[in-house]
């Protein structure tokens, strides 16, 4: 499977704690490279999720998610304890992973970023990162809020 995320967003929070960044760092062009490679190889496309539709109706693009993959959904696997402790966890200084860490559920999280014209630089690598985003956007699999489904 692959996630999409919006470039913008992916650009503003990494550069927020990162202000180095580079291209292959973010990793636009190489995700996109992958998701061509397993399509050919396989003769279809790798399910994507577009993250930001994933997080507006969790249980429906999970829901879409397993059953593109051909797995049982399972709903109590849609909450978990927050694990204060683990090895596995990466720490680092930056804290990209603190949100994760302290995670109860898939849900959208607060964004407190500056913008992404606050730097000519941030705006190059979105240039650059914004058509592999929208290639793997238009094959993503389609998720719909029950509402949204009834309503269209």
């Amino acid at each position: 499977m692959t996630t999409a995320r919006d470039p913008e967003k992916v650009l503003t929070s990494m550069h927020a704690r990162w202000n180095d960044i580079t291209l292959p760092e973010i990793g636009f062009e190489e995700l996109h490279t992958l998701f061509k490679r397993v399509a050919d190889r396989d003769g279809n496309a790798p399910p994507v999720i577009d993250s930001d539709e994933m997080l507006g109706s969790a249980e429906t693009g999970m829901r879409v998610y397993c059953n593109a993959i051909g797995i049982p959904f399972i709903p109590a696997a849609m909450n978990w304890e927050q694990r204060d402790e683990n090895p596995t966890w990466n720490s680092d200084e930056h804290g990209f992973h603190d949100a994760l860490r302290a995670s109860t559920s898939l849900k959208k999280q607060p964004r407190n970023y500056p913008p992404l014209q606050s730097s000519t630089d941030m705006m190059r690598l979105y240039e650059a990162s914004k058509p592999h985003y929208d290639a793997l956007y238009e094959q993503r699999l389609c998720v719909k809020s029950p509402a949204e489904t009834s309503a269209g």
